[in-house]
């Protein structure tokens, strides 16, 4: 069976201030991913390490999302991702990401190591990995590239445009402008022109592609 492993690396840990604090609501906002996601999530997304976490999806479906709402929730301390698709080679705990091993966590490793090694030369944030060279996943980790070029050129306020918009809804397109104004306390017109500005559907249009592509990507063998 196919799996999705997440694996989560706080950037700088050391360098937070209040790293108890910062561990704290990291943990809040996991159990609540947790909460919303279970019908995907068959290992809990778990702490394994002060500045590190993981989890287990047994679909595609969701897979940026959730990733996107723990990066944004944490915001602006910054988060990168390996994600590693694979079978298991140990038993599943539902409760904790802790103890289980198998390629998705093997090739999910290798993804948050290329993040690390990429970013040094490119604005990357997530990396998918299947442990052996496919032209697909090339194709969604240059989108994957593409779309976090996109979103540094975010100024504050658009950047704080789509985090609430993630935050509240989700991936969820077809929330009406005039609702997001209601939320917002501002105006369908305001709204618009920064949904235009940031190419917001867009960017939320290409996760939900990508998220399509894993989850209908058959591994080898």
């Amino acid at each position: 069976m196919k799996f999705y492993a997440v694996i989560g690396d706080i950037v700088s840990s050391r360098h937070i201030s209040d790293r108890e604090e910062t561990q704290q609501f990291l943990n809040q906002t996991l159990e609540d991913i947790n909460q919303t996601y279970q019908e995907v999530i068959v290992s809990n997304f778990t702490i394994t390490l002060g500045d590190e976490f993981q989890g287990l999806l047994k679909s595609g479906e969701h897979l940026l999302e959730i990733v996107d709402r723990i990066r944004f929730a944490l915001d602006p301390i910054s988060v990168r991702f390996g994600i590693g698709v694979g079978t298991m080679a140990t038993s599943i705990k539902k409760e904790v990401s802790i103890g289980a091993d198998g390629p998705a966590y093997w090739h999910a490793r290798d993804a948050i190591k290329a993040v690390h090694e990429i970013a040094d030369v490119a604005k990357c944030r997530i990396a998918v990995s299947v442990g052996y060279s496919s032209t697909v996943i090339d194709l969604v980790n240059e989108t994957l590239q593409l779309s976090d070029y996109i979103e540094s050129k975010w100024v504050t306020s658009q950047r704080a445009f789509v985090r609430k918009r993630l935050l509240e809804t989700g991936y969820d397109l077809t929330v009406p402008q005039v609702e997001m104004a209601r939320i917002d306390k501002s105006t369908p017109q305001k709204v618009n022109a920064k949904i235009k500005s940031t190419g917001y559907y867009q960017f939320i249009s290409t996760r939900l592609a990508i998220e399509k592509t894993l989850t209908e990507f058959e591994l080898e063998g």
